[in-house]
Formats: structure tokens, C-alpha cells, sequence
């Protein structure tokens, strides 16, 4: 199963805060009852849950939700511990799918950047376990990108790049870029109504951390393709120590009522 370490998730936590609309968290959260049981798949250090505390009225006490974090690395789960309100944890491998985590008194479910990693089968069937409960998924790759300045081989490095997203991360062949258009037939043939707004992020030179990891994370995916990515990556470094670079990559929020 893809594993994420908690330097890469904390390097990308701003921009993701970023991204998100806020919009569709307000709108989930004024479909849940006082103080619900909301649970958050794939949490990981619990940002999720971070960021519904500090963008919604769920930041105050006489509000706040009680959270259930599923994630399958026990490591990160305990760095969730103690960060919001009222949160237990839940160890689980969602490669398995979801029928071991418990859902019986369950008012939401909430997930970020995780979609795109698991097969339309495994979505569909998640769906229908918590159907019938709103649903808020964010920052779902789309496929969209663009790099500025332009580079020549742009195209080809994110062309392989989409490929490897649909590689199996352990959950069946990824959706990656074509997630948001499955996620949302398979949620409306199951009777939701679903809203979508993009949440791309739009990195500069504030964001070299976050550059510089993705341009040496998007390197080594390709670099098994039949493309030789290390000009692309030293002359993408180069654009990032002289503050030149911009990448906008696109994302979608999913509301799901």
C-alpha cells in the first residue's frame, strides 16, 4: 500500500489549507447535527480534523464534533492524538476496505487526498457502506497542470506522471486523474446530490519546500517510463533556487448530501 511519511504531509498542510474549499466545508458541516460523530477516513496525522476546527464553527467547544480517525499507520495516528477536541482513533488497512471500521452512529464522513489513490471498485463500495450520511472529499487530483515557466518536456513528464497515478497503490487500479468524474457518477447513482469546486494549488516561491519535493517526487514515479526525467529535474531545482517557478495542480472538493 502507497505509504505517506509525516514530513511530506506537513510540508504540503499549507498549501492544502489553501486549496480547499471552504465553501463545501460550511456547507457539511451545517448538514450535521450538534456535536456529531464524524469520521475521517485515511486521517493520517489528523489535518483534517485541523482543518474543519479552524475554518468552521466546529472550533468551538459547545460545537465541536466527536472524531473517529481511521488510518492504517499506527505512527501517525498517535501524532493525531490530543491535536482537536474529542478524537479517538481507529488502526485499520483500507486496502481491505471499509467494512471493519465501525459506522452505526456515524453523522459524517470526511477524507482528504485519498480518492485518487483507490480504484473505482473500492470507491463504489465504500460508497455504499456510508451511504445515506453527508460526505465531504477533498483535494482529489484531476489531472489538470501547468508549470511556469514552461519547460520542453513538460508534456512528456506529466504524462507519465499521470500513469503512474493509476498504478494499484494496494486498493485496485488508482483512478488518479479521472477520480472526480468516477467519485461523482458513483455518488449520484447512489442517490446523493453532489456539488464540486476546485481547490487547485498554486504554489511560488513561497511554497520551494513544496516545489522541490514534488519535483524530485515526480522525477523518481516517471523515472522507471520510458523517459529520462533528470535534465527536467535539475533544470526545475534550478527555477526553484532562483524563485522563478509556479505550479498550479489541480484539485477538486467533493460535497456529497
Amino acid at each position: 500500500m502507497e505509504k505517506f511519511t509525516g514530513d511530506w504531509l506537513s510540508v504540503r498542510k499549507p498549501a492544502d489549507t489553501a486549496a480547499r474549499s471552504r465553501e463545501l466545508a460550511l456547507r457539511f458541516v451545517e448538514k450535521t447535527p450538534a456535536r456529531p460523530h464524524i469520521v475521517d477516513f485515511a486521517a493520517g496525522a489528523g489535518a483534517n480534523a485541523l482543518y474543519f476546527e479552524s475554518e468552521t464553527k466546529w472550533g468551538a467547544p459547545d460545537t465541536a464534533p466527536r472524531w473517529t480517525l481511521v488510518d492504517g499507520d499506527p505512527t501517525l495516528l498517535r501524532r493525531a492524538q490530543g491535536l482537536v477536541g474529542t478524537v479517538q482513533t481507529s488502526l485499520a488497512d483500507l486496502s481491505a476496505g471499509v467494512s471493519d471500521v465501525p459506522l452505526d452512529d456515524v453523522d459524517g464522513v470526511t477524507a482528504s487526498a485519498f480518492f485518487d489513490l483507490v480504484s473505482e471498485a473500492w470507491f463504489d463500495a465504500f460508497a455504499q457502506m456510508v451511504r445515506g450520511v453527508p460526505l465531504l472529499l477533498a483535494l482529489s487530483v484531476d489531472g489538470r497542470w501547468r508549470w511556469d515557466p514552461v519547460h520542453g518536456d513538460d508534456n512528456a513528464i506529466m504524462s507519465f506522471l499521470a500513469r503512474d497515478q493509476q498504478r494499484d497503490k494496494g486498493f485496485g487500479p488508482a483512478m488518479g486523474g479521472d477520480a472526480a468524474a468516477a467519485m461523482v457518477r458513483v455518488l449520484e447513482k447512489i442517490g446523493y446530490t453532489v456539488s464540486v469546486q476546485r481547490s487547485d494549488w498554486r504554489l511560488d516561491n513561497a511554497d520551494s519546500l513544496l516545489l522541490a519535493a514534488m519535483v524530485d517526487g515526480i522525477a523518481d514515479a516517471v523515472a522507471p517510463y520510458d523517459v529520462n526525467p533528470e535534465k527536467w529535474r535539475s533544470d526545475r531545482q534550478h527555477d526553484i533556487e532562483q524563485g522563478t517557478l509556479r505550479l498550479c495542480l489541480g484539485h477538486v472538493d467533493i460535497l456529497a448530501i
